[in-house]
């Protein structure tokens, strides 16, 4: 592994609180995305990038650079394999402890669906809870139209991660797909999700360091996320103008994260951050955070205010809708008939039905209750099935009928076995 030496802390510029947070770029997607948030931007947070090519890391201009290298890829990546992308994490685990240690939070930015971000971003969670931190998760899916086999692996890497992390935060592209124009370019796509996905960011780190008149503290959010692997659905809108609160929470609601704002309805926990300028309203604090209130009545609904004067007239809103524990299976992340095969396996799983050729197939017979060994083992012999013998009749040689017999050691060798030998076949 090669890196940067880190730089000293940074001081936090005025009106942001001191909170020590580390933000990871993951691969290639992780390394575009961490380009979007700029270093004026983020000034009191270290960013780094992670890769396990050269060529994407030389493009980042991270302040810390990590190239994941053995002999086992030589140069090459991963090959899009998670399983070679999580190796190389978990045999330089050493190498990746001491870039989180003094973090309160670190963000994971990443990709799913390829090698080095589905099969490192995990690994690198679990040090990072290890060491203390807030580990909040930043992913995209892919579209459809990526194929299978990276849904499949998206599906398997999202669940993962979901494990190590207190937070996850997904942007399906897929969702995404259903809100662009069909001649849309492949590159504006993309473009279009990465910015979606560092709006994300933006908010939550709006929310975490902005002092405000309402504050959203770091002990809040810890306590919503921390230890719960919550499933987290975000949006962040911003509009200006005299009806400015209303413009916002339409923009909110078509949000596609928030599936025109039925995912508020379904939320354990919903944080709302608003930023304005100076002319921050009553009318607009009470507008916004009751239309949303109306949304998820039976949510614990926590609201942070905060005035910047670079914000001018325009009014920002970010919302964290985390889903309980009991709803994060039901993941809104990934296609049902992904998330079914997902769990064990990174390939498709097809139920067959058994086939006989005579008749219903036999059941084994089912030992008396004293003389089970065990559940499981009880449960096994009882779905066995017994096949029926086949109808099989012997047919005339033809042309070969006057042929003299094949005879060795008394026996007619062109008579099939299981016929001379009087065997069944089942």
């Amino acid at each position: 592994m090669q890196s940067t030496p880190s730089s000293a802390p940074v001081t936090p510029p005025s009106g942001e609180r001191a909170l020590r947070i580390k933000i990871f770029g993951i691969g290639r997607a992780g390394l575009k995305i961490l380009e979007l948030l700029t270093a004026s931007e983020f000034a009191s947070a270290a960013r780094l990038a992670i890769a396990t090519d050269a060529a994407s890391l030389a493009e980042s201009t991270a302040p810390v650079k990590v190239l994941l290298e053995n002999r086992t890829l030589r140069g090459l990546g991963t090959g899009g394999d998670p399983d070679r992308g999580r190796a190389l994490a978990e045999e330089q685990v050493d190498q990746l402890r001491p870039l989180c240690q003094d973090a309160e939070v670190i963000f994971i930015i990443t990709g799913l669906g390829g090698g080095a971000g589905t099969g490192i971003s995990p690994v690198l969670a679990r040090v990072a809870r290890e060491a203390g931190a807030l580990v909040l998760a930043f992913v995209i899916t892919p579209f459809k139209c990526e194929g299978t086999l990276r849904s499949l692996l998206a599906a398997e890497g999202l669940h993962q991660l979901q494990a190590g992390a207190d937070g996850l935060v997904c942007l399906p592209n897929e969702r995404l797909s259903k809100l662009i124009r069909p001649d849309t370019s492949v590159l504006e796509a993309f473009t279009r999700s990465n910015a979606l996905l560092a709006d994300a960011v933006r908010g939550v780190w709006r929310l975490l360091t902005r002092k405000g008149l309402l504050e959203i503290r770091f002990a809040d959010l810890a306590a919503v996320l921390r230890n719960r692997h919550s499933h987290c659905a975000f949006a962040v809108a911003e509009a200006s103008g005299a009806d400015r609160a209303e413009a916002v929470l339409n923009r909110l609601f078509e949000h596609p994260m928030l599936d025109g704002g039925e995912i508020l309805s379904h939320s354990a926990t919903v944080l709302v951050s608003l930023t304005a300028g100076p002319d921050l309203s009553m009318a607009d604090l009470n507008t916004v955070t009751g239309k949303i209130t109306e949304r998820c009545p039976s949510a614990q609904v926590i609201v942070g205010a905060a005035v910047s004067p670079d914000f001018g007239d325009c009014l920002g809103v970010t919302i964290i809708a985390a889903c309980s524990p009991a709803d994060d299976e039901a993941d809104p992340a990934v296609e049902p008939e992904v998330r079914s095969s997902s769990r064990g396996s990174t390939t498709p799983v097809r139920t067959v039905e058994p086939a006989t050729l005579t008749g219903q197939p036999e059941r084994a017979s089912r030992p008396e209750a004293g003389a089970e060994r065990g559940g499981s083992a009880r449960r096994k012999s009882d779905q066995q099935f017994r096949q029926g013998q086949l109808p099989l009749q012997m047919v005339s040689k033809g042309g070969f009928e006057k042929c003299e017999p094949t005879i060795h050691k008394g026996e007619d060798l062109d008579v099939p076995t299981y016929v001379r030998r009087g065997l069944a076949l089942n």
